[in-house]
Order: C-alpha cells, then structure tokens, then sequence
C-alpha cells in the first residue's frame, strides 16, 4: 500500500525546490554582477576627453599688451577681482598696475606653482613685472590657459578625473554630511537609512526622502539605468554589496565623485565634481570657499533645477540647505555659517560658458592635425592635454570685427555673404584666430580650410618674385600691353586690365602695386609658367598646378590656409616656416609625449623677399590697398595684396604688419558674383580686424647687397598726383645703404639735401 503524501509534505518539497532553484539563480546572478563589476570598474572605467587649451599668456617686460586686453583675458580665463587678490585666480587693479595671484598648472615644461605678480604698463606695453612679496623684478608671469574645447566620446560626457588624495577635507565633509553620513562604515547598503526613509515618506504621503547610499548612487549612474524597477533595485543592492567587498571606501568614494552628473550644456554632459567646479566657479576643487561647496554640493538634489547658471536664486536656496545641515552637525562653526549664508556669489557669467562656440572652427583646424598622429579613440578617451597656438584675446577682437563688418556689407546685399579668415604670427607660423563661416557651428563647413575659391590676383607676388629671382630688379621695365594667347583647344585669351586700359611700359614693381594684369602676364611668359609654378610651390602650394597661362592672373584654387602658408613665406623673409595649431600634448599622466618645435626652410634669399616686401608695401601705400589708410596710421608700415576673381566671384585680401600676418576671403557658396573687388570687401574687412591686434613696429635691416636709389617712376594713374613723384627704390649690388624706406621712400621734394643725396648715389655707382 502506497504512502499518502500529506499537504505539509508537499508544501515543504515545494518551498525547498522553489528556494534552491532561487538559490541557483541568484548565485547565476551574483557570480554575472560580480563579472560585469570587475570587468568595468578595472578595466574601462571612463572616457576622458582631449581638452583643448588656448596658448598660455607670458607676461614680461616690452610685451606689448594693453591694460584692458589682459583683464579680457583675467575674465576669460575666470580670473575675479578681489582687493587684494588673496587667492589663486583673483586679481586686482591700481592706476596702471595690475596685481594678481596665479593658479598652478602643468604646462608643456612642467609644474608651475601659484605665483603673486605685480604688472606695471606703460601705455600698451609691459614695463615691468616683479613679485609681490619680495618687491623683486621676476623676468615673466605666466597664466594657465583657458580652455577652449575638448573631443568628447560618443556619450558626450565630459570630466576631469580626480583621485581621493586630491578631493579636499571641506568637501568630503559636505558631501557626507548631505548623502550619506555613514558611508564609511556601511557595506554598501543603509538598512536603517531605507527604513527611516520609508517612514518619512509614508508620514509625508509622498517622497521626501532617500535611502539610497553613495555606493548604491554609484552603481545606478555607472552600471544600470533609471527604470523604476523591482529588479532594478535588487541589482543595486546586490552590485553595491559587491562593491563594497571588492574596493575601498576611498576608491568608491573617488569614483562617485569622478562619476557624478552635475549639468547639460549643449550635447556636453558635465560629469564629476573636478570639472563642475570650473564649469560653475571657474575654480579648481581645492579653491572652493564653503558656500561654493555646499551649492556644488546641492546640485546633486537636480541639476537641472538647481543650476546657478540658470537658475541662482533656487540654487542659493538649495546652498542654504545645506549649510543648515552642515551647522546643524557641528560641521562649521555659527561665524563660517552666518558668513557662508551672506557670501555674495559674484556674477556668472553665461557667456563665457558659451564662449567655445566661438572656437569650433580652430578647434576642427586642432583636430584635423592631431588626426594626422591620433585615433579617434585616442582624442575621445585618454585624457590627452593638448596646448594649441589660438590667441583667445586676439581672437575675441578678430571674431568681433569680422562679424561686424561683414553684416555692414551685407546690408546692401539680397544674399547673405559668407567669409572666413586666417590670423597668425608671421614669423612662427603660429595661427592664433581662425574663423571658417560668419557664424560657424559644430558640424559646419570650414571655409577657412576647405573653401576651394581661385584666389585672383593673390598669385601675381609669386610671378614677380620668379622675375626677382631671375635678374629683375623692381625698375625694370615691363610691357603692359595686350596680350592674345590660345589654349590647347584652340580658344583665344584675351586678358584685360580692371580699368580697361593699356599703361605702355611701366617699372616693375608698378606691375604688383597697381595690380596691372597686362603687365603681370607678359612678365610671367616672359619668365616662363613652369618657373612660376616652381615659385608658388617653393612658397608652400602642395596641390597640383597645371600649366595654362591663366594661372599667373590666379585662376588656381586655393583655400584661405593654404594661401596663409604662401603668404607666410613672403611675410617672413623667405623662411617657410609651416603653419602650426599645436605647441605640444601631455598625456594623462602630465608627460609630454609630443612637441612641435619650430621647424624652418630658406628657399628664397632675404634680399629678393626684401624687394618683393617693398612692391607689396607699395601696393598698400599707392596702389590697389591704399584704401588700408583709413584703418591705419601712416608710420605702421603694411605690406598687402588685393584679389577679385572674374565676375567679382571671389573678394580677398592677404597682407601683414607688424608682428600680423593674415588672409581675409569673402564670397557666396554658391559661387554667384558679389559686387565686391578685394579692396571693397576682403580687404575693409583684414584692416578692421589687424587694426585691433597689438602693434608691433618691426623696421627689418636692410641686406648688405641692397642699396637705395632714387628714382622718378612712370604715370602709371595720371589722376594720382603722388605716382610721378621721386622715391628711393632699393635695388640689388653695392651701393648707397643709408637710405631706409622709411626715411626716403616716397619724398618727392626738390630740396638742396634730396639733389646732394641723389648725386652722391650717381657717384657711389659710378666707383661701384
């Protein structure tokens, strides 16, 4: 006879499968928990971005940098004036004094520590720099760069990790104090902390409380998502548990602040308490004062609602929570209270933050170049610290200026002119502003670089710079008579002057200054089109050119960059010196692993170069650019070329000064005719924004085998009275070399010391 099986025997047998089946499967599910922990929290913990930094601002004795454009630059870099500056990023002003305490930072050539300087101006140049403390002259106070950009992983997520050794005491007070004020002694979870919340909640009829701690806050941003899940919850708690087993308090508590979501702007997600910090307070952690601190703090509540950007009064009531809580605790004393209480939270500015959308196209030029030694991965993930070349107050006025001008163009216009222009140091090669659209966005076309525009009469100082380097001197006689030329198919060229007119013979360097096509044409066959290509690539072209007449009036496409690089060569003597957006990269760790140290190639010799600088003076002087007088005053000595393609298609203008070189385009996407020659638009546009930047006189020595002779050009313009005077042309071989342009050039008066000085020259020639 079978053995009846009772009720209680069969609910037994049930619960003990139904408990080891549970058994079963939460170990399944610990021992998957436990792998995806190990896996993430060792292996991929984050994705740090590049961070892009302006060049850090040197400031030393003769730099020449006004009063006003260094407290521009204070503010840009969240600098805040405090009489006196106690702390590291404040500053102070006095008559022409400006007192200021810098912040430490890792530069390119290491660590420098804050810094109490004293700058002393005289007009708008540095006369002297010295100590605070020691009222002793120091030779430069340097600034750390502001940032400017970063490449942000696919996430968008933005942060500067920290370690738990760098997190201050104030701040780990205040953030326990408010999240979690037994984390260092819970394992991962608050069973009395879920218990109290409950009750709050149940008494308040609504959610008014926590339990969560920062362990479990941890595990939900980093490991799971936010549904509102039974089993969501029991992960949590089962990966915080892991947690806790697997790492240290200060680890979890490091990563929570590394992890944390603080704010949105734009597609930038701003994570961590490092960068939140700056983003808010332009301030490092270590720099926060207690009501900074507690409202950092508060944030974590809703970024969205306590945002002080946005919304200050909310996120001042939210700080006073805190410090109530914090006060309450025994944590600050009633004075630090009372004081956190009335700290007036000095202006944010919202501009600022929305300042890097003003740097997207150098920051596309900075990412193409980086490219080129980086992967993607590379740019989006290492934390890579990269020093670029861009001049943020240069910069500022740049981008002002051209936008300006081009909306007074396009008053008159039906269409909408589109531009872009390239500013950088003649010398170096260093681009500091660069703006590819009048009002570019991420993502947009960057005209600066890859507008593809012929570039007109742009090319015509690489034709005059083939004749120098053939025999040519600058009187040499050339024809500007028509010319007929045919092409391969058989169809007829007939070029013509933009005034439509024959000059006859004319000198020279009139040919460049008065632009004259005719001119330039016959000089070019004369010297042959493969010489002048060779010229044109020894100045820096790199694309193909081919061999069509039409090439020497500019028929070639080059965009803005590429037309920097050439006229770069020019503007510096015949040192091609190629053009630079990147000083250096540290990588994460603050190591260099790259520097771009100054790299030169002489393919034209500094008399030949010193010649064709004179014709391009010329030009700005009597010529095409003369129109430049009503931007700059006559002693400050510019050198320009104008450039009006066919149909008036394409408006530019490239020229330098000073310390200045840049190149200015202007036109329609489309390609349709704008109505401007380069003197009307591309050039008012390059003087509107050079006219602002810090002038740097630069008088260069005139070679030894040059020599100044005086001379009465040819009518180029009978309408200019000023073209038939005498002036003092340099020339190449020995001769008279105590004649400069500045003191010369152009006097046309019939005084007893002018004829004493012609004669002289007439006898130094014939000895010679």
């Amino acid at each position: 006879m079978k053995k009846r099986l009772t009720i209680w025997t069969l609910l037994f047998s049930i619960t003990a499968a139904v408990a080891g089946i549970s058994a079963i499967v939460l170990y399944d599910r610990v021992n998957t928990l436990n792998k995806e922990i190990t896996r993430r929290f060792d292996n991929d913990r984050w994705q740090i971005p590049a961070r892009v930094f302006a060049r850090p601002l040197e400031l030393y004795p003769g730099k020449n940098i006004s009063l006003a454009d260094l407290i521009t630059e204070l503010r840009q870099g969240g600098y805040r004036h405090k009489n006196p500056p106690l702390s590291a990023g404040e500053y102070a002003t006095q008559g022409n004094l400006v007192f200021l305490k810098t912040r430490e930072f890792n530069f390119l050539d290491g660590n420098q520590g804050s810094k109490e300087c004293a700058i002393q101006f005289d007009k708008n140049t540095i006369a002297k720099t010295y100590d605070i403390t020691t009222q002793q002259p120091i030779d430069e106070c340097r600034l750390d760069p502001i940032t400017i950009g970063s490449f942000l992983p696919e996430t968008g997520e933005d942060r500067i990790l920290l370690k738990y050794e760098d997190l201050p005491q104030q701040f780990i007070d205040t953030l326990l104090a408010v999240e979690d004020k037994t984390f260092f002694s819970h394992i991962g979870i608050d069973p009395k902390g879920i218990l109290r919340a409950l009750y709050l909640n149940f008494r308040a009829g609504k959610a008014v409380a926590g339990g969560s701690t920062l362990t479990q806050q941890l595990v939900k941003n980093y490991f799971l998502s936010n549904e509102r899940t039974l089993r969501r919850k029991l992960n949590e708690a089962i990966m915080a548990l892991i947690l806790e087993q697997k790492y240290g308090k200060e680890e979890i508590l490091a990563a929570y602040c590394n992890e944390i979501f603080l704010g949105q702007k734009g597609k930038r997600a701003i994570h961590g308490f490092a960068l939140a910090s700056q983003f808010y307070f332009h301030k490092k952690l270590t720099q926060l004062n207690i009501a900074e601190t507690s409202m950092l703090v508060g944030i974590i509540k809703g970024p969205s609602i306590y945002n002080p950007i946005q919304f200050l009064e909310r996120s001042q009531t939210r700080k006073n929570i805190v410090l109530q809580i914090l006060f309450d605790d025994n944590i600050i004393d009633e004075q630090q209270y009372r004081q956190a209480l009335d700290y007036s939270f000095p202006t944010i500015n919202k501009n600022a933050l929305s300042q890097s959308s003003n740097y997207v196209s150098f920051i596309d030029f900075v990412q193409r170049r980086l490219r080129q030694s980086y992967s993607k991965q590379d740019l989006t993930s290492q934390g890579l610290l990269i020093f670029s070349t861009l001049d943020p107050v240069i910069h500022t006025k740049a981008h002002s200026q051209f936008q300006s001008t081009v909306a007074e163009k396009n008053k008159s216009k039906k269409k909408r002119l589109q531009g872009a222009y390239v500013i950088g140091n003649r010398h170096t090669g260093e681009v500091v502003s660069l703006m590819g659209g009048i009002h570019p966005r991420i993502g947009d076309f960057n005209r600066a670089i890859d507008a593809q525009r012929q570039i007109g009469s742009l090319i015509k100082p690489a034709v005059y710079l083939t004749a120098l380097n053939s025999g040519y001197s600058l009187a040499s006689i050339i024809s500007d008579h028509s010319v007929t030329l045919e092409d391969p198919s058989g169809k007829s060229w007939q070029p013509q002057n933009y005034d439509k007119t024959e000059h006859g013979n004319v000198m020279l360097y009139q040919g460049l200054a008065y632009s004259l096509n005719l001119a330039t044409v016959n000089l070019g066959l004369q010297v042959g089109l493969t010489n002048v290509v060779d010229t044109v690539k020894k100045l820096g072209v790199t694309k193909n050119i081919e061999l069509y007449p039409s090439i020497l009036l500019g028929s070639i496409e080059l965009s803005p960059l590429q037309v920097m690089q050439m006229y770069q060569s020019i503007a510096a003597s015949g040192f091609q010196t190629p053009l630079r957006a990147i000083r250096g990269v540290l990588n994460q760790e603050k190591v260099p692993i790259q520097r771009n140290r100054l790299s030169v190639e002489q393919h034209f010799t500094t008399s030949e170069m010193f010649l064709l600088q004179f014709a391009l003076q010329e030009a700005v002087r009597v010529g095409t650019g003369k129109g430049l007088h009503n931007h700059f005053p006559e002693y400050q000595r510019v050198a320009g070329k104008t450039g009006t393609t066919d149909g008036y298609r394409d408006s530019w203008f490239a020229g330098f000064t000073g310390e200045m070189l840049g190149v200015v385009w202007l036109g329609y996407d489309d390609n349709t005719s704008t109505g401007l020659t380069g003197a009307s638009g591309a050039m008012d546009a390059w003087g509107s924004i050079i006219k602002t930047l810090p002038y740097s006189k630069v008088e260069p020595d005139t070679p030894s085998n040059i020599h100044w002779r005086k001379i009465t050009p040819p009518k180029v313009k009978p309408s200019t009275n000023s073209v038939n005077q005498s002036l003092y042309l340099p020339m190449l071989g020995k001769g008279n070399t105590n004649h400069t342009p500045s003191q010369k050039k152009g006097k046309g008066s019939n005084s007893l010391q002018d004829s004493v000085e012609s004669l002289f020259d007439s006898i130094l020639q014939i000895f010679n």
